[in-house]
């Protein structure tokens, strides 16, 4: 018989919410099991249309395995991290564009670089006019 060993949980209560950040099929498996959100940038090296396309069939995924494993999709939350072919400081794509294409993916809630001098103007119009207000409550 092999040896079980535990953990003691967080001492914390609740404890603190966990994010598992990933492309691989292991990764989105444990974030379905076991997270409370999962996290994406999209695969290193894919283009724009991939990392969308990509991203909504691992949300996919991420929905099927959460049912296998008892749990309500809905309770895993699903973030982006705006990064590569779709970030908006490159000029290809507006932050209002990015929200509306990975919100119709599936995704929620989104990551984003402090933008540096050149994008400050434009980040902080994403920040009063686009960006809802913080969840409260």
């Amino acid at each position: 018989m092999k040896d079980v060993v535990t953990v003691p949980g967080s001492a914390q209560r609740p404890r603190l919410p966990i994010t598992v950040g990933g492309q691989s099929p292991t990764l989105v498996r444990v974030a379905a099991e076991l997270a409370d959100a999962w996290n994406t940038h999209g695969p290193p090296g894919a283009s724009d249309t991939e990392v969308l396309v990509i991203t909504a069939e691992q949300n996919e995924r991420l929905d099927r395995l959460a049912e296998a494993a008892g749990r309500d999709p809905a309770s895993v939350r699903r973030s982006y991290t705006v990064f590569g072919p779709w970030d908006p400081r490159t000029g290809r794509h507006t932050y209002e564009e990015i929200f509306e294409r990975f919100l119709a993916a599936g995704v929620s809630e989104f990551v984003l670089d402090w933008p540096g001098e050149a994008h400050l103007e434009e980040f902080e119009r994403v920040a009063r006019e686009v960006i809802p207000p913080p969840r409260t409550g």
